[in-house]
Order: C-alpha cells, then sequence, then structure tokens
C-alpha cells in the first residue's frame, strides 16, 4: 500500500472504496485468536463454522478484493510503472561533503559516543564489513572518497 500526499490531504492507493487514509486491515492473529475463543464460548460452534459466526457478529474482512492483503501479492503495481531517477549532469567525483545528524531526545537519549558514528560512517578500513565510506569508495571504484 502507498501513501500519497495531495492538496486535499491523504490519499490512500489501496484501491479501497473509501480511498481515504487510514485504510482498514485485517485484525491481528491476536485479535482472530480472541474471536476464536469467543466463538467457542458462544455455544454456537456446533451450530455454525467460525466463518459463519463471523458473519454473524458483522465482521467484515477489510482484505478481500485488496491485492497484498493476504494474498501473496508482495507489492501493487503504480499505474504509470516504475519511476526513473533523474541522472546528475556533473558526475559525482571526489570528496563527498556529507553531514550527519545525531539527535538526543528527552525520552531516550543516545548511548553511544559521536566518535562511534564518526567511524561507522567515515572511517577507512577499520570494520570489517566497512564504513559508509568505504562502501562509496568501492561501488564508485574508487571515483568517490
Amino acid at each position: 500500500m502507498k501513501l500519497r500526499i495531495s492538496a486535499s490531504g491523504w490519499r490512500c492507493r489501496c484501491n479501497s472504496k473509501h480511498g481515504m487514509f487510514p485504510c482498514r486491515v485485517p485484525p491481528s492473529p491476536d485479535v482472530m485468536a480472541a474471536t476464536f475463543m469467543q466463538y467457542q464460548r458462544s455455544g454456537k460452534s456446533g451450530k455454525l463454522s467460525f466463518r459463519q459466526y463471523l458473519v454473524d457478529i458483522g465482521f467484515i474482512d477489510p482484505s478481500i478484493g485488496v491485492a497484498g492483503m493476504d494474498d501473496a501479492v508482495q507489492f501493487v503495481p503504480t499505474p504509470g510503472g516504475p519511476e526513473m531517477l533523474a541522472i546528475p549532469a556533473q558526475p559525482v567525483l571526489g570528496e563527498v561533503q556529507v553531514k550527519a545528524l545525531l539527535v538526543d531526545f528527552s525520552d531516550r537519549p543516545g548511548v553511544l559516543p559521536p566518535s562511534h558514528y564518526q567511524d561507522l560512517l567515515f572511517s577507512q578500513g577499520i570494520y570489517p564489513t566497512g564504513s559508509m565510506r568505504d562502501y562509496f569508495k568501492e561501488v564508485s571504484l574508487g571515483k568517490v572518497d
């Protein structure tokens, strides 16, 4: 499901009838388990199937007819097809200036020192899997540092 922001607000692209955010989604497995337990305790389990019980209590499955909702679809294709990225007119070469913003929130302050992130992002040859700098140097065949 993809959301778009338009002049009139949020728009959902899940092809639902209402088309406005938020979209209805199937209940979590915990909710379905609790509903099944209610079905067992209701005394209707001998007379109705679980599916019939859901209809009886007014449950409507919002995933019916929506691609990607419990039907093994991995993505909903966009109407216009894939979007192309613009290639920069000037090739990216040499030293690239990158800024990293570290934020401490009042309810969750940072626990690692800024030097950890300095090494993680900008070091050369320190981490066995490489830093961000090592990655871009490798994929650009040494053209970006």
